[in-house]
């Protein structure tokens, strides 16, 4: 989902003596010996630099101290040594997308899906490069009768029965970011309020997306002969330049009730009407490691444009946590009343941490990554010096944020 980018790392000055206003330590102030180290504490936030950006990032304090990684369901380490996928030329391909609800929503059929190639220019300022509407899976059609049926069967297999969009000509081998968004349902020419009443959907950003190749062969293609630029799946020629995609459609309602649960006040600011393209919007995501789907716990986010109106939240399973200032074990976060434009997305974890808080060296950002052929808490904890607090690079990300809108966007390593 992400853009290669080159990252760089600087050394972070020391922390105060005196520790920052952090909302509610755990230290042993007062009259009880010398104050922890500010890094220590909850709501310690310090500037890092990743690429030619700053950013602030509040580290992974939890109220029992820092979150460490191998907490919790597993002693694994997360494997943060793979290299980024490397984009190579686009290749006109057939996209067959998914489409999920986040949040109480009845149908998907009829949302607009609109893909671009990633770039560093705004997709909202290019007309996008394929397009296409999402049907119902008994409704896609094709004037090849037996790829029509396999279309079908791919919609209810892969797209829960949903429906799914079929999109000639998107741009393969590349990263790509897709908006979902509520069609023109009444035909009047434009997206009104009367076809949020019939799909009340905000508009959703997934960025990065690389399109996934069917499992090509097997018994069913053992007899089957394909000619040049088909391949054989499920015992049927396809272009072989075609490929799975999965997005979401984010209910209005979703948008308006999440913020409000994780403490935003009144909600993102401009929620009051979705439809004028002003005001903020939100990022939502997954920091994974290198593994298949394994999401990081004890992962911190932050971006370049984070100010004291915005809310970074990670979640309990699927309720916002106020608590929580890392991923918990499925690597979940949103971050809240983001101001619209181009930022970059970073994500950091516990290189190593400090078990003598108050004679504790504050180091910032480590370019070194996490310590080497650890993969349990005694080996990590035999490295560990006792007496400095390291943050690790997880990766980043380059985003667009729009108004009255979310950005889907993942962190993973190398990014």
């Amino acid at each position: 989902m992400r853009i290669v980018l080159a990252l760089s790392f600087l050394a972070l000055t020391a922390c105060p003596s005196e520790p920052a206003d952090n909302g509610g330590g755990d230290g042993d102030g007062g009259n009880n010996g010398p104050e922890p180290a500010a890094c220590t504490q909850r709501g310690y936030s310090s500037e890092i630099t990743v690429g030619d950006e700053k950013l602030d990032i509040t580290w992974p304090i939890s109220r029992n101290g820092p979150a460490k990684p191998h907490m919790g369901a597993t002693t694994n380490l997360p494997d943060l040594s793979c290299s980024p996928q490397e984009a190579g030329q686009s290749v006109p391909s057939l996209m067959l997308a998914c489409v999920s609800i986040f949040g109480p929503g009845e149908t998907v059929v009829d949302l607009d899906v609109d893909v671009w190639t990633v770039s560093d220019t705004d997709p909202a300022l290019r007309d996008p490069e394929a397009s296409g509407r999402v049907v119902a899976c008994s409704e896609i059609t094709h004037e090849d009768a037996e790829l029509q049926a396999l279309l079908r069967q791919e919609c209810e297999d892969q797209c829960d029965a949903d429906g799914m969009a079929v999109i000639p000509g998107a741009p393969g081998g590349v990263p790509v970011v897709a908006r979902v968004r509520t069609s023109d349902v009444d035909g009047s020419g434009e997206v009104d309020v009367l076809d949020r009443v019939e799909l009340p959907y905000v508009d959703t950003w997934t960025n990065g997306i690389w399109l996934t190749p069917p499992a090509w062969g097997g018994e069913a293609c053992a007899a089957v002969d394909c000619g040049e630029g088909t391949n054989c799946f499920q015992g049927i020629c396809i272009p072989e330049h075609t490929g799975f995609a999965n997005f979401v459609a984010i209910t209005e309602q979703s948008y308006a009730s999440i913020p409000l649960v994780a403490g935003v006040g009144a909600g993102i600011e401009g929620s009051d009407d979705l439809l004028d393209g002003q005001g903020r919007g939100a990022i939502a995501g997954t920091v994974y490691d290198c593994s298949e789907g394994d999401g990081i716990l004890g992962a911190a986010i932050g971006t370049t444009n984070v100010d004291n109106r915005t809310k970074v939240t990670y979640f309990t399973g699927d309720i916002p946590s106020p608590v929580l200032r890392s991923t918990d074990g499925d690597g979940v976060f949103a971050i809240l009343n983001h101001e619209a434009g181009a930022t970059t997305l970073a994500a950091v974890m516990h290189k190593q941490w400090c078990t003598d808080a108050a004679d504790c060296s504050c180091g910032g950002l480590s370019g070194d990554g996490l310590p080497a052929d650890c993969t349990d808490q005694a080996c990590l904890e035999a490295q560990m010096d006792g007496k400095t607090a390291e943050l690790a690079l997880i990766g980043s990300n380059r985003i667009f944020v729009y108004p009255d809108a979310v950005t889907i966007a993942s962190v993973r390593p190398g990014r």
